[in-house]
C-alpha cells in the first residue's frame, strides 16, 4: 500500500471532526497526523510512528487509530521487509514525521506561519504562470482577546483560540487553507477564486459566525474580529508580500472599529508608513515632555461660576505641531501606551487639583475630570494605582471625577463594575461621559456608582432645533434628576442652549461658549477670576426669544399627549 502524501494541505474534515472527540484528549499536532503518520511503513511500528510523531515515546496510540485486530488463522501477520532495518530509511521517515508535525500549530492544529507561507508562495508562482488564476488572503486578528487573556486566565485565552480555529473550518470550503500565524492572529488562502468579490462575502460569513457565542466552563465570550484582504496577482514575487499587503488592510480595519473587514489598496502603504512613525514618536513623548494638559472649564449655568474643569491631552510634536487626540490616543490604545500616558494625565490632574486648592481662597476647591480607557479601567491594579497618585499628590478623593462610556461599562461590565464600586468606596466620583450614545440598560443604570451623566454634544447641539435630538436631551436631564444625578452637558456653544439648559434645571455646562480648552496658566487666571462672562454680542433679547420659543413647543407637545401643559418648560429661565 502506498503510503499517503504527508504534506498534503487539504486534509480530510472527516479524520479532523473524529480525532477531536477522541476521549477529549488533547495532543501537540493536528489530529490526522496520528493517522498519517500511522500508514508509514518504514523502520518502525505504527505505535512507535505516532509516539514519534507527537514527540514522546511514552505516548501511546489512541485505540481508535490501533489497527483492527485480524484473526491469524485467517491472515497471518505479513513478515516484515528486509528493508526495515535500514538507518538511512528508518532516518528518513524519522525527519519526514518531524517535519509534517513542525509544519501544525501546536494549540490549534492549523497550519503554522512558516507552512502558510510555503502554500502562499504556490498560490503565487501559479498565479504568475496561469493569467487567469485568481486567489485571495485574508488576515484575522481578534477583538479585545488582549483584554479576556489578561482577565480570565490563559487557559481561558487558549481554549477560546482553539475555538475560533475549528470555527474558521467548519464555514469555508473544505480546499481552503486556514493556518494559526501566532497569537490571536488567523489567517485564510482563498485559492482558487470565481471573483474578487468572493473573499468579501467570505469576511461577512466569518464575521456572522464568529459572533456567536461561545461558552467556555462558566464564561460565555462574545468576540468579533478586524480583517484585512488582500487579493493575488502578477505584481507579487512572493508569500511574503502578500501577507504584508494584508497585514496593512488589518491596521486600516482596526482603525476603522471593531468587527470591519478592509480590502488592500497601494494608498494605504503611505498612510500606514506615517502611522508608524507616529507611533514611534509617542513611545518618547513622555520621556521628552512633549505631552500637555489642557482644561476646560465646567460653569454652574445660572451663576457662570467654574466648578471644575476637564483635562484634555494634547501632544505638541516638535515638527508636526499640535497633534490632536484622535490621531495618537487610538494609537496608544492599540499599542499599550494608553497605559503610562493615562497614568500621567491622572497624575498631571490631580497635582493641578491640589496646585489650586493652595492657590484659591478657602473653600471647595474644584474637581477635575479625567477620561479613562478601557485599557485602563481593566488593568488589575487600576484603583490602587489611583489610590496611589492620590496619597502622591495630595489631591482629595472628592475633587477628583473619572469619566468612562457607556460601552465601556456595557462591554466589560465584569470587569470593570467591581472597580468602579471600590472607586465610589474610596470617595472618588464616576461619570458616564457621551451619555446616549452607547448602550447602557437603564435597569441596571441606577445599581451603577455613578454620580453625574454628561450629555453627548450630538445632543446638545439639537437643542437649537425642535425634533428627536431636543427631546432625547431633556429626556436625559430628568432622568439624571430621578436617579440623584448630577447632568452636565457639553459642547453648549450658544446662549440659546444655555438659556434652555437652565429652564431644565441642568446643574453643570461646558463648551466654547465659556471657554475653549486652555493651558495651565489661562485656567489659572480663569479659576482666580472664579466666574465666566458672556460677551456683549449675546443679548438679553436672543435669551428670551429663544426661550419663549422653547416653551410653545413644549406647550403643544404638552397639549397633544394629555389636553393640557403639563411640562412647564421655559419657565423660571434665569437671565443674568
Amino acid at each position: 500500500m502506498d503510503s499517503p502524501n504527508l504534506f498534503n494541505p487539504h486534509p480530510s474534515r472527516d479524520n479532523l471532526n473524529f480525532f477531536q472527540a477522541d476521549s477529549g484528549r488533547c495532543y501537540s499536532v493536528i489530529p490526522h497526523c496520528y493517522a498519517q503518520a500511522a500508514y508509514l511503513t518504514a523502520a518502525f511500528s505504527v505505535e512507535n510512528s505516532f509516539a514519534l510523531a507527537v514527540g514522546n515515546p511514552g505516548v501511546s496510540l489512541p485505540d481508535a487509530l490501533r489497527e483492527p485486530s485480524r484473526p491469524r488463522a485467517a491472515k497471518p501477520p505479513r513478515p516484515a521487509p528486509e528493508h526495515r532495518a535500514d538507518p538511512e530509511t528508518a532516518e528518513r521517515r524519522h525527519r519526514e514525521i518531524r517535519l509534517l508535525c513542525d509544519s501544525r500549530d501546536g494549540l490549534t492544529g492549523l497550519y503554522n506561519r512558516s507552512s502558510f507561507i510555503d502554500q502562499l508562495d504556490a498560490a503565487v508562482d501559479r498565479r504568475r504562470h496561469r493569467r487567469n488564476h485568481q486567489f485571495g488572503v485574508l488576515l484575522l486578528d481578534l477583538d479585545r482577546f488582549k483584554i479576556i487573556n489578561d482577565s480570565l486566565g490563559h487557559q481561558v485565552g487558549d481554549r477560546l483560540l482553539a475555538t475560533v480555529g475549528r470555527r474558521l473550518q467548519e464555514c469555508i470550503p473544505p480546499w481552503n487553507v486556514v493556518a494559526r500565524l501566532g497569537g490571536d492572529e488567523f489567517a485564510i488562502l482563498f485559492d482558487p477564486m470565481q471573483h474578487p468579490t468572493q473573499i468579501g462575502r467570505f469576511a461577512e460569513v466569518i464575521q456572522r459566525h464568529l459572533q456567536q457565542p461561545i461558552l467556555l466552563g462558566d464564561h460565555e465570550i462574545f468576540t468579533t474580529a478586524s480583517i484585512g484582504i488582500a487579493l493575488g496577482d502578477a505584481s507579487y514575487e512572493g508569500g511574503k508580500d502578500i501577507l504584508r499587503d494584508a497585514d496593512t488592510a488589518l491596521y486600516r480595519a482596526k482603525i476603522k472599529g471593531k468587527g470591519s473587514h478592509v480590502v488592500f489598496n497601494p494608498a494605504m502603504h503611505r498612510q500606514v508608513w506615517e502611522r508608524l512613525h507616529l507611533e514611534s514618536d509617542l513611545r518618547r513623548a513622555i520621556q521628552r515632555q512633549e505631552l500637555r494638559l489642557h482644561y476646560q472649564p465646567i460653569v454652574s449655568p445660572t451663576t457662570r461660576q467654574i466648578l471644575g474643569c476637564e483635562a484634555l491631552v494634547r501632544w505638541q510634536h516638535p515638527r508636526l505641531g499640535l497633534v490632536s487626540p484622535t490621531q495618537f490616543i487610538p494609537i496608544a490604545e492599540e499599542t499599550g501606551l494608553i497605559r503610562p500616558i493615562g497614568e500621567w494625565v491622572l497624575r498631571e490632574a490631580c497635582t493641578a487639583v491640589r496646585k489650586w486648592q493652595l492657590m484659591l481662597p478657602q473653600g471647595q476647591p474644584p474637581f477635575v475630570s479625567v477620561n479613562l480607557s478601557s485599557h485602563q479601567l481593566t488593568q488589575p491594579e487600576f484603583t490602587e494605582t489611583v489610590a496611589a497618585i492620590l496619597q502622591e499628590t495630595g489631591c482629595p478623593p472628592s475633587a477628583l471625577k473619572l469619566e468612562l462610556t457607556e460601552s465601556t461599562i456595557a462591554e466589560y461590565a465584569e470587569m470593570v463594575i467591581p472597580k468602579m464600586k471600590e472607586l465610589g468606596r474610596r470617595g472618588i466620583q464616576l461619570c458616564i461621559d457621551d451619555f446616549g450614545t452607547g448602550y447602557s440598560s437603564l435597569s441596571r443604570l441606577y445599581d451603577f456608582p455613578i454620580h453625574t451623566l454628561k450629555i453627548d454634544r450630538s445632543f446638545v447641539e439639537g437643542i437649537g432645533g425642535s425634533g428627536e435630538k431636543l427631546k432625547i436631551a431633556r429626556a436625559i436631564v430628568n432622568l439624571a434628576h430621578t436617579l440623584g444625578m448630577e447632568a452636565i452637558a457639553e459642547g453648549v456653544e450658544t446662549p440659546e442652549q444655555l438659556g434652555v439648559l437652565q429652564a431644565w434645571d441642568c446643574q453643570l455646562c461646558q463648551g466654547y461658549l465659556f471657554s475653549q480648552p486652555v493651558g495651565e496658566i489661562e485656567i489659572e487666571q480663569l479659576l482666580l477670576r472664579g466666574t465666566i462672562h458672556l460677551s456683549p454680542a449675546q443679548t438679553l433679547r436672543e435669551w428670551k426669544r429663544f426661550a419663549d420659543e422653547i416653551d410653545h413647543l413644549a406647550h403643544r407637545a404638552g397639549m397633544e399627549r394629555n389636553g393640557k401643559n403639563e411640562n412647564g418648560c421655559g419657565r423660571g429661565i434665569h437671565i443674568a
